[in-house]
């Protein structure tokens, strides 16, 4: 028989603490990986453990393998989805999905505590031993190793007992246990050499063996003694950072003469000097594969590599798999790409690195597994990092205090620093365009003023630029002087002058590849989209509308026919919302991703069959309503100056989509039965199937455990990109879309996503792959996976600011959008920036229209790409839910003065003086000294645009931020906005 108190399976992930216990009509599910992420699926809801108890359980068979989950609490008033947080065993509901990992078969409770939101994952029977033996630690003589037996399974209840190692007598040392039930064991090593370790395992009456060939080397040591003192040697130790890597820190507060000096690793290679001037600084030793790394400074001992060395020690709260290291120091490089630091795991359970990151202030954060943030408990400053998420901060060399005061008419040109590789003094962002965050530092209160002088490439030949810089401060108090330039090229040649008074310094010029780790289409940066429900637009053709009375009629051909308006209304991208094949008025219930619906494009009603065909690609042929979309709507919006991007949810289907068909005809013999979540009854007949948010008549494509399309779905989302991206499959993607909208991007994982996106950059290079993320939720969109994304928080917070919340200030929006526009700059540039509606589907009142273009103010003024909704430039309102299914018209009246109010605002984006600062500037915040007035400004290559918006019944006086602006208002108007060019100095 099997204990039910069996062993706590691999690693309890950390959530956040949320307080409650069980309620009359409460229930609780777990949705995941493991049931295709149905939240209405009963067979997965939690019972209580016992009458009247808090505990709720569930004991389900798990096959092994890596699962996503998160646990659902429902009730009569909403449902609350949980994930993890930041402490252990609980959860949090704005927390990522928890994972598990399951060794092998087997039945496993899930244990709920209810009261404490607290969980645990037991095993309840094994099916089969699973011995898994993982080793964390050097294997350095005299150093300890730990040996890690929690993804081992075992049949009979385990104990400490059931673990025996074997090697030659004296080598292993003492042995301790660092968990109550011997799942981790610490083992010193002694001697050095080969060292045989057999590893066994009894249980269920067979003993299992695991032999590992260890060679264990010695100790690599740096000693030195100073003149000053030559019988006091000091050693220090060379700690492993990465394979064949060991590193130790030493730093000389002052110059030091150093009387002897070596470091050495046992009997292998020795390197060693006498009488040698040490300058004050930080210095590495460095032992790469046995050998002693030297550096080619003659005036230093050969072992001493001078750098701004820093040490990292890291301890996660949980035993954890791997811990890296991303910052500004290495443009946040995630685990697999280039730059990305992994720390080396310790026989305590820690992890430890040594690197050389650039001078001056770097954020940064811990990555555990991959994909826990974690900041750093050393660390005494904390910032906002990418992404919205906490970093902790650290002053790289000297801070400002340990230089002399600054004096008049004097630059302490010591104290200067720009360094063109480092992530924080040099920022690409878009290789096409040139463009480039670029910036230095220098002593607080020692320089008036910086102008960079760049180099740019004009129609002209190349251009000499003077560039103004803006000062702020950083964590080392030191003033941070920093500007966003456009060369025009993928090269930055470029030098800052400061002065102070009669004092003037000229640095030597730098140059710098402008190559950014992702690079997104030029294009897509700053660009007007608009949002186009096709099917409620504009009925351009009568012959293909639908027979269903409560279809708009709206069709290609109608929005088409608005193509010179929109390019007149400063329109730049077209994002149609889904116009594939679908049942429904709306289509967002996709029934076939191979084709267009026939009522949005299809030349007449009696051209409404679409050719059905396979799954296989090579089947697919091109019905009347795809030819009309490829041959006639997409090369008239490239002749418009148009791009089009298409919405598209590529986790779902419907019933009656083709492969869904066969297998409710075929059941268990159909060839798509791979493609969906699917139980079948004994006679092989389709029984049931995981379906998207309960709804049976949306059967959701079958996914992997971690998180992806199933292959069979995966190849058939591929085959569907290409279609649409390449249509005539020529290589040439130019009579292809520009780039997709991804629905519901939630509900496959992050890897996929990478995976899809590298699919697209390989058909277009050009593509934009944006994120609909209308919620503010737990998924994280890397620059890996999206361009960018819908920008919920930035439409939250400037509808609250501008009517929901009229006591809000302009500093609390100022504070809601720091997060938002804290992501990677090309991220923040390429994210369309919609606003929500203030009307709430009634219609506006006259406050609720001031609204309207306050926000307009600010999304064509501000980072980011402004996205309108059709018809909002018209004053539509109501008819927007699916509910009400009319075309979008003036509810009864033309709003003209909107309409022009609109174009007045997005057209800011298509004048030749102004385009590339609204479009490409970098922002900074302006305190206007009014809490009703929000201001900011835009900069680019020292033209700079400020922008303010006046929420209140009075004018407001413009002279205290106006700055040298010759044509700024002196007033800005009662809820109204305003922007001026601010002339440089």
């Amino acid at each position: 028989m099997f204990n039910r108190r069996h062993i706590l399976l691999a690693f309890l992930l950390s959530l956040l603490t949320v307080t409650g216990g069980v309620r009359a009509g409460e229930t609780w599910r777990a949705v995941g990986t493991f049931n295709d992420w149905n939240p209405g699926d009963d067979s997965w809801r939690l019972t209580p453990q016992q009458e009247g108890s808090s505990r709720l359980v569930i004991e389900r068979p798990f096959s092994a393998g890596d699962y996503e989950f998160r646990l659902i609490r429902q009730d009569d008033d909403a449902r609350e989805s949980f994930g993890r947080g930041a402490k252990a065993d609980s959860l949090d509901e704005r927390g990522e999905n928890l994972t598990l990992f399951v060794p092998g078969d087997g039945v496993f409770r899930l244990i709920l505590n209810a009261p404490e939101r607290t969980w645990t994952f037991l095993c309840v029977k094994a099916e089969r031993t699973v011995f898994d033996a993982r080793l964390f630690g050097p294997l350095i003589e005299g150093r300890s190793i730990l040996i890690d037996f929690s993804r081992t399974l075992t049949v009979d209840r385990w104990d400490r007992g059931m673990i025996s190692f074997e090697a030659p007598s004296e080598r292993l040392g003492a042995q301790r246990a660092l968990d109550r039930y011997g799942r981790r064991v610490q083992i010193v090593l002694n001697g050095r050499g080969p060292l045989p370790l057999t590893i066994r395992l009894s249980d269920a009456g067979q003993v299992i063996e695991k032999k590992l060939d260890l060679n264990i080397e010695a100790e690599a040591l740096f000693r030195y003694a100073t003149a000053e003192d030559r019988h006091n040697t000091r050693t220090v130790a060379l700690q492993p950072v990465s394979p064949g890597v060991r590193r130790a820190v030493v730093a000389f507060a002052r110059d030091t003469e150093l009387f002897a000096a070596e470091v050495s690793a046992g009997e292998g290679e020795t390197v060693g000097t006498q009488n040698v001037r040490v300058p004050a600084g930080t210095y590495a030793v460095e032992l790469r594969d046995g050998s002693v790394v030297t550096q080619r400074d003659p005036s230093l001992p050969l072992m001493l590599i001078p750098g701004n060395w820093r040490s990292f020690a890291f301890t996660p709260s949980e035993p954890a798999e791997t811990v890296h290291l991303v910052g500004d120091f290495n443009r946040w490089a995630r685990p697999g790409r280039p730059g990305a630091v992994e720390l080396a795991a310790r026989a305590d359970g820690s992890f430890f690195t040594i690197i050389n990151p650039p001078a001056g202030e770097q954020r940064y954060r811990f990555l555990i597994n991959h994909s826990i943030e974690a900041i750093d408990p050393a660390a005494r400053s904390a910032a906002i990092g990418p992404g919205g998420s906490p970093a902790s901060v650290m002053q790289v060399g000297p801070s400002a205090k340990e230089f002399p005061d600054a004096k008049p008419n004097s630059i302490d040109r010591a104290a200067v620093r720009h360094d063109p590789g480092s992530g924080l003094d040099f920022v690409p962002i878009s290789r096409a365009l040139g463009l480039a965050d670029i910036g230095l530092s220098t002593l607080p209160g020692d320089v008036t003023g910086v102008v960079m002088t760049v180099e740019t490439a004009a129609a002209s030949g190349r251009e000499r630029v003077q560039v103004p810089l803006t000062r702020g401060t950083n964590a080392g108090g030191f003033d941070r002087w920093s500007a966003r330039v456009m060369t025009g090229e993928p090269q930055a040649l470029y030098s800052f002058t400061l002065t102070d008074g009669t004092d003037s310094y000229t640095t030597p010029p730098y140059s710098a590849s402008i190559e950014p780790d992702t690079d997104r289409p030029a294009w897509a940066l700053g660009s007007v989209w608009y949002e186009v429900p096709v099917s409620r637009f504009r009925n351009g053709n009568a012959l293909n509308d639908p027979a269903a009375p409560d279809s708009p009629g709206g069709d290609l051909q109608g929005l088409a026919q608005a193509f010179g308006e929109l390019r007149d209304l400063g329109v730049g991208t077209l994002c149609l919302s889904p116009i594939f094949e679908s049942p429904s008025w709306h289509k967002r219930d996709t029934r076939d991703h191979r084709h267009i619906d026939p009522s949005l494009a299809a030349p007449n009603a009696s051209a409404a069959e679409a050719i059905d065909g396979t799954g296989d690609p090579k089947t697919w042929g091109w019905s009347a309503a795809d030819r009309s979309f490829i041959d006639e709507f997409l090369p008239a919006a490239r002749a418009a100056g148009l791009r089009v991007v298409l919405d598209a949810d590529f986790g779902q289907t419907t019933a009656d989509n083709f492969a869904f068909r066969d297998v409710a005809l075929h059941g268990r013999e159909s060839p798509y039965a791979g493609w969906f979540s699917l139980v079948f009854g004994e006679d092989g007949r389709l029984a049931s199937w995981g379906a998207a948010d309960q709804n049976p008549a949306l059967p959701r494509f079958r996914r992997e455990p971690r998180g992806g399309l199933a292959p069979p779905t995966r190849e058939f989302v591929f085959a569907v990109t290409r279609r649409w991206m390449d249509p005539n499959g020529d290589g040439n993607p130019s009579d292809g879309i520009d780039g997709w909208r991804v629905l519901s991007p939630r509900n496959l994982s992050g890897e996929f996503w990478r995976e899809w996106r590298a699919l697209v950059r390989s058909i277009n290079p050009e593509a934009v792959v944006v994120a609909d993320l209308r919620d503010p939720g737990p998924f994280r969109v890397e620059d890996d996976c999206f361009d960018g994304h819908t920008n919920a928080p930035f439409a939250s917070a400037v509808t609250d600011w501008v009517g929901r919340r009229p006591g809000m200030t302009a500093r609390a929006l100022e504070a809601a959008l720091l997060p938002v526009f804290n992501d990677a700059a090309g991220a923040i540039l390429a994210s369309p920036n919609m606003l929500e509606s203030v009307s709430d589907g009634k219609e506006p009142t006259p406050a609720a229209r001031r609204s309207v273009l306050m926000g307009l103010a600010l999304r064509c003024l501000y980072a980011g790409a402004p996205t309108i909704a059709a018809g909002e430039e018209i004053g539509a309102w109501g008819g927007g839910n699916p509910g009400v299914p009319t075309l979008i018209k003036w509810n009864g009246r033309a709003d003209a003065d909107a309409r022009a109010e609109h174009a007045r605002w997005l057209r800011l984006r298509t004048q030749p003086s102004l385009a590339p600062v609204l479009r490409y500037g970098a922002t900074r915040s302006i305190d206007s000294g009014d809490s009703n007035v929000f201001a900011f400004e835009r900069s680019l290559n020292g033209l700079r645009v400020v922008g303010a918006v006046n929420r209140q019944d009075r004018p407001f006086p413009t002279a205290a931020f106006r700055g040298s602006a010759p044509g700024a208002p002196s007033t800005i108007e009662p809820w109204s906005s305003a922007w001026w060019i601010v002339t440089p100095k």
